[in-house]
């Protein structure tokens, strides 16, 4: 609905300035040209006494077909009533068309009662692929229970991946209880390399503590903490694991 006003509202001023500078031109020695072209595009300052009798049909042909168009593309200057009944048919077909788009893409101004039969199978197609894309992605709202146990294993294989990647990038959410005995290895070799990068402790459980996660505020600059540090091996062997710290001032 928000879209719909933002357009009516910018059509509506750009008439009026069409429609001012076609005034001007009114003023400079061209009124019935100046007039007519205001006329054919529902400009303001048309003054349909001032056309010529052969004009008339082109006009209200012209406004027909403007709002033929606003009916097509669900604009609210749309009147049905003015739109011949040849035309209807396109009408309901083109709104038809833009609400199975927002059930396709999952948009909340679906109407899947509109829906036809041999639609509902695609939107119900389509729910479930973006559900299954949320899930392998690993995003909170993914709703497990609505996958089909087909495709259960690639959602763990990308919860596996995801957990590797962190526990060799030393970040948090690295879990390597879940890891193979060969990627376990694969961890140590890279700790073993790069003793003072960000690895992660052998066993790392839980989340990291409210007073140094994400958004904190630091007590030292007051600011909040958004710059990640990577887990490090200090000189006297202590480790520190992987957190965050806010902007200098």
């Amino acid at each position: 609905m928000r879209v719909t006003q933002v357009i009516s509202a910018l059509l509506t001023c750009a008439l009026a300035i069409v429609g001012a500078i076609t005034r001007a031109d009114a003023q400079q020695g061209h009124p019935q040209n100046a007039n007519l072209t205001a006329c054919l595009n529902g400009y303001f300052g048309c003054d349909p006494a001032k056309l010529a009798p052969q004009d008339v049909a082109r006009v209200e042909q012209a406004a027909y077909q403007r709002n033929l168009n606003a009916c097509l593309s669900g604009y609210p200057g749309c009147t049905l009533a003015k739109v011949a009944p040849q035309d209807a048919p396109r009408i309901e077909q083109a709104a038809y068309q833009r609400n199975l788009n927002a059930c396709l893409s999952g948009y909340p101004n679906c109407e899947a009662s509109r829906l036809a039969v041999l639609d509902i199978g695609r939107v119900e197609q389509a729910a479930y692929q973006r559900n299954l894309s949320t899930c392998v992605s690993g995003y909170p709202h993914c709703a497990l229970e609505k996958v089909a146990p087909a495709d259960r294993p690639k959602i763990e294989q990308a919860s596996y991946q995801r957990n590797l990647s962190s526990c060799l990038g030393g970040t948090y959410g690295c879990d390597r209880t879940k890891l193979s005995a060969h990627d376990s290895a694969r961890v140590d070799e890279a700790i073993q390399r790069l003793p003072r990068q960000a690895f992660a402790p052998p066993i790392t459980t839980g989340s990291p503590s409210p007073l140094d996660g994400y958004g904190a505020i630091s007590p030292i600059t007051g600011l909040p903490r958004t710059i990640a540090v990577r887990g490090y091996v200090r000189k006297d062997g202590t480790y520190v694991r992987p957190h965050y710290r806010s902007r200098r001032r």
